[in-house]
């Protein structure tokens, strides 16, 4: 496989992993989560893509890197032995009752959702030939879950037949795989569908959780290492770390309850070659209600605003799941504060809603979040980031209110189909109530404009300032400055 070959397959992968696999929702706000999250990935994607060729470029040159944290020398993704974990034998603790076998393979794959080859994310596949199936794995967790991932030809029918245009995501990989799940006990003919059968790729391992019950599974092959990290450390100064810990998987198969592990990631080592690195897992929920890990946390995070909100403010909630579950931690143990909502102009005139959202965590450094809101023609909405660039991001702490902290970023408004003759760029700058006026400084620290603030807010889209400024310092009515802050950046 030549190198753009190998690049292609690696990054459908990756994308087959982020893919949202939980209950759909078709509602206006559903679509909007859909529609956040696909444009998020896109720079996560190209992300991915550059790791990948750099891991190549690094396996030509015999490169190896280590673990972080761990004294164990690893090989790129290329040298670890290959193993087809689809095609392993069965495995947990219901795959000896052969009756219990032969009935989860019988289970149907349909879903109540849009007919298959359309949307990966909304549409189901068709159940794939009976003698197809087989039991990956399928027993009953200690926290209370019975749970069952079963394999098949991957009978997805999907509307773009040409590889190299191909997006729907069920559609990729040989072989399908679903996962059934209900309360430990569950009669096997009454386990429910768990999201999305999905398109895998034979080598990739697989690894679900469960939001309702905490129940985490990760498949590799026997005698794989598997670690597992709950949630990243962030230091006050902005540092962010994993902690990763071995688990227990003597046949390759790792089952764990986790508490609030919507952050959680696993890596994989086999044979001193890594074979999954920072990995997030495929999330479902077994709840009858089909609550998701953002549903409850939107249920239960409180939200401080320092400005009146504009917009539903159920938006705002939305904005603050995402960095509590960035943050990995409990909703109660994250601070959360909009400094600001307002309104971007855009090409079109139509109104954008721009939400700043910060999460402020026990070490004292800040999550930020820029995101925009758009009324779609359908009478639903559109959301995106501000940027590709620009998403979150993580800032030092040091214990100075939200309320005293300037911030100070570039937005883009667009009609969401993706033409740059229809976007426009704004620069915001959100400073404290109390700020007046606003000082613009280059990189050079030479002062660009000193200009107008309305309720401690400007939003601009003079280009020579958005492309000029570096800084801002904002100023008090009686000429007192704020302290500096620089124009923010992604990842």
């Amino acid at each position: 496989m030549n190198t753009e070959d190998l690049l292609r397959t690696e990054l459908r992968a990756w994308a087959d992993e982020v893919a949202p696999d939980s209950s759909r929702d078709l509602s206006a706000a559903g679509l909007t989560d859909l529609r956040r999250r696909r444009l998020r990935h896109r720079a996560e994607l190209l992300a991915a893509a550059a790791a990948v060729v750099a891991v190549l470029l690094g396996a030509q040159a015999g490169a190896s890197h280590l673990f972080d944290g761990s004294d164990r020398s690893t090989a790129g993704p290329s040298s670890a032995p290959a193993v087809d974990v689809l095609g392993l034998p069965a495995r947990g603790p219901l795959v000896g009752d052969p009756a219990a076998v032969d009935a989860l393979v019988r289970l149907p794959w349909s879903s109540d959702s849009a007919p298959a080859g359309r949307d990966p994310v909304l549409s189901g596949i068709p159940d794939p030939p009976l003698e197809s199936r087989r039991v990956l794995w399928a027993g009953d967790s200690p926290s209370g879950l019975r749970l069952a991932v079963v394999a098949g030809q991957n009978n997805a029918q999907p509307v773009e037949r040409d590889p190299d245009l191909q997006t729907d995501l069920g559609a990729l990989g040989s072989t399908a795989v679903a996962v059934f799940a209900g309360p430990a006990g569950t009669p096997i003919d009454q386990l429910r569908l768990a999201g999305v059968p999905r398109g895998r790729m034979d080598g990739r391992p697989i690894a679900v959780r469960d939001a309702s019950t905490g129940t985490a599974l990760v498949l590799a092959a026997p005698g794989d290492w598997i670690e597992i990290a709950d949630r990243p450390e962030y230091a006050a100064d902005g540092t962010e770390t994993w902690d990763y810990r071995p688990v227990d998987a003597p046949d390759g198969a790792a089952l764990l309850t986790t508490d609030h592990g919507y952050a959680m990631r696993y890596r994989i080592e086999r044979d001193g070659g890594t074979v999954a690195a920072d990995e997030g897992f495929d999330t479902f929920s077994s709840d009858s209600s089909g609550a998701g890990d953002r549903d409850r946390i939107q249920a239960g995070v409180t939200v401080r605003t320092l400005r009146p909100p504009v917009g539903d403010p159920a938006e705002l909630a939305f904005d603050a799941a995402d960095l509590v579950m960035r943050s990995g931690l409990p909703p109660e143990q994250v601070d959360v504060v909009v400094p600001w909502t307002g309104i971007a102009p855009s090409r079109d005139g139509v109104p954008t809603t721009v939400t700043l959202t910060t999460a402020t965590l026990p070490s004292t450094a800040v999550l930020v979040s820029c995101t925009v809101l758009r009324p779609l023609e359908d009478g639903g909405f559109g959301g995106s980031s501000c940027s590709d660039d620009l998403y979150t991001t993580v800032l030092p702490g040091g214990g100075t209110d939200i309320a005293e902290r300037t911030f100070a970023f570039r937005c883009t408004t667009h009609d969401m189909t993706g033409s740059g003759d229809s976007e426009l760029t704004s620069l915001v700058v959100v400073a404290p109530v109390g700020a007046t006026t606003a000082r613009l400084h280059d990189a050079t620290g030479t002062v660009l404009d000193e200009v107008p603030l309305v309720d401690g807010v400007l939003v601009t889209t003079d280009e020579e300032l958005i492309a000029g400024t570096t800084s801002v310092v904002p100023l008090r009515a009686d000429g007192g400055e704020y302290t500096r802050a620089g124009i923010l950046t992604g990842e």
